[in-house]
């Protein structure tokens, strides 16, 4: 069952919510996408958290007439995993799965702006995927 939390970077193990469970890999991402429809413009946005390794990162991609423009931010987490900023990459969660604002903050290069998500559709939970190596679990992925 997905919940409004889930739209926030803190899934995890049934520990609490400081510890990420074992994984050292263990992460948690926000992905946005977005063109025009004659293609002249394409943009790829996201943020991830690695709380094992204490790093948060975040890209925003853009793709202007043929032109690719490329921002991209990393700092420590601190074990925070509500602060969703990183450099001049910001995301905010207005309305729990439903609505989520993208800022880039004026910077150093040429990229800067605000989009706002908004949800055409109710949420829906996807599957997990489990791969293995033999009996040795290689990963996981949920939504």
């Amino acid at each position: 069952m997905l919940t409004k939390g889930d739209d926030f970077p803190l899934h995890q193990s049934a520990e609490p919510i400081a510890f990420a469970g074992t994984d050292r890999n263990f992460y948690d991402r926000y992905f946005f996408n977005g063109y025009a429809p004659d293609g002249s413009v394409f943009f790829a946005a996201a943020m991830g958290f690695y709380p094992q390794l204490g790093i948060v990162d975040a890209s925003f991609c853009v793709v202007i007439d043929g032109v690719q423009h490329n921002l991209r931010a990393s700092r420590r987490s601190g074990g925070e995993r509500l602060e969703l900023s990183v450099g001049p990459i910001a995301i905010t969660i207005d309305v729990p799965l439903e609505t989520v604002t993208l800022d880039i903050a004026a910077n150093d290069g040429p990229l800067a702006g605000k989009l706002c998500f908004a949800g055409r559709h109710f949420p829906i939970e996807e599957p997990r995927f489990t791969r293995r190596n033999g009996t040795r679990l290689s990963w996981t992925i949920r939504a």
